[in-house]
């Protein structure tokens, strides 16, 4: 088996080896893939969320599988920003390296001032804002004590732009942005709608908590409270929080209508 983590900020996986084929996933910076099969620039993987498809080789740095679990075994904080610049020096003026993206897992090898300084697989070196970052430790699984919190994350990504296949503040589509939101809240669910609706506890309609997973013919939404819930969604082309409740403006008819059924992860 080989092993590799994505070196690159954002890669789209594809359905198949060619450009143009349908993205259906993202790969985040520092994530582990397991490399099943090479074909050309093109390598089959499987996900950390066991998800099957295929990337562009250049997307992934190889790494035997000791290396991997060392490097793995470091990382000790993750980006809780939206998206945030990593800088060669600890300087703001300093040339930027890269950006890194909400839920990114990090290696952090020191804290400065006003930075801290990133260990990059590769062992290139570079700084990222320390305000923009959280200990791996002082991540607290979501819970009814603290789904406020979640829904505050939930609600700074109002208006990043819908993306099929998109799973970061650059775009998210429906369930891409469930799964990574959840994820920073340690609760791992599947990829996708049709899998996530096989999870999870069925809730009732009448019984809906601030943080169940709402669904309809394939979309999904995260329920807030009060016949709302925030989504990903083509129809407004970004985040945005809309209502199933006829009384409200921002009620939805066809929401409404098609609401399937309704499931609580934690």
């Amino acid at each position: 088996m080989k092993y590799g983590l994505i070196k690159v900020n954002v890669a789209d996986v594809r359905a198949e080896p060619k450009f143009r084929s349908e993205r259906l996933t993202q790969a985040i910076f520092n994530e582990k893939v397991e490399i099943l099969n090479e074909k050309g620039d093109w390598s089959y993987i499987k996900l950390a969320d066991g998800y099957l498809s295929w990337i562009q080789s250049n997307r992934i740095l190889k790494i035997n599988k000791d290396k991997l679990n060392a490097f793995l075994s470091k990382i000790n904080y993750v980006v809780s920003d939206g998206i945030i610049n990593l800088y060669e020096q600890a300087n703001f003026n300093s040339c930027i390296f890269t950006k890194l993206v909400f839920n990114t897992k990090l290696v952090i090898d020191k804290l400065a001032k006003d930075f801290a300084k990133v260990i990059c697989p590769d062992g290139k070196r570079g700084w990222i804002e320390k305000t923009k970052i959280l200990k791996c430790s002082a991540q607290q699984r979501a819970n009814s004590s603290n789904v406020k919190e979640l829904i505050k994350v939930a609600k700074g990504f109002i208006g990043v732009p819908y993306l099929w296949g998109g799973k970061t503040p650059f775009g998210f589509d429906c369930s891409g942005f469930a799964q990574t939101l959840f994820d920073f809240f340690l609760v791992k669910i599947p990829r996708d709608t049709k899998d996530q609706m096989k999870c999870g506890t069925l809730v009732s309609r009448e019984n809906l908590r601030q943080g169940d997973l709402i669904f309809f013919p394939g979309h999904v939404g995260i329920y807030l409270g009060n016949g709302e819930i925030i989504h990903a969604n083509l129809g407004r082309g970004c985040v945005s929080i809309d209502n199933l409740e006829k009384s409200n403006l921002d009620y939805i008819a066809e929401l409404d209508k098609n609401f399937l059924e309704a499931r609580c992860y934690f």
